[in-house]
């Protein structure tokens, strides 16, 4: 004979706290940082983490307009450190090219412009995609086959 469980259950009050602790990433998708796989991979010896994570940041303010004008100390806030620190991750962002800044106006409010980088990916709309997904495929068994 099956149990059956009422509403006050310890079995089915479990259940219940599982189902209200999962989420669906989706319904959170403006409150998080999204690092571009590009920049993610390059090595700690040519970009700070804290530089990737200020960078992701950015493109979260700026993703459609190509430029953002957050106050580092929201940055700062948001990324979990001092004003300070922002201003070293913005500096390091400017030397590698990757955004450059422009102050328009006297202690006004900074606006980053995104800038093309080599590293970058670029992929030509032109080019109809099954066939770069199926050369992608052959340069990676290539590179398997090498090893």
């Amino acid at each position: 004979m099956v149990k059956e469980f009422t509403k006050y259950t310890p079995y089915r009050l479990a259940e219940r706290a599982k189902e209200k602790r999962r989420i669906k990433p989706t319904q959170i998708l403006p409150m998080f940082i999204a690092v571009p796989c590009w920049l993610l991979e390059r090595d700690i010896n040519e970009i700070s983490q804290g530089a990737k994570l200020c960078y992701g940041r950015l493109l979260l303010y700026g993703r459609s307009k190509g430029e953002a004008w957050p106050r580092q100390t929201v940055l700062g806030k948001e990324i979990g450190v001092t004003d300070r620190q922002v201003r070293k991750y913005i500096e390091e962002l400017e030397t590698l090219g990757l955004i450059e800044t422009e102050r328009f106006e006297f202690r006004g409010i900074n606006h980053y412009f995104f800038l093309r980088h080599p590293w970058i990916e670029y992929v030509d709309e032109d080019e109809p995609k099954q066939e770069r997904i199926a050369e992608e495929q052959k340069e990676y068994d290539n590179e398997e086959e090498a090893q």
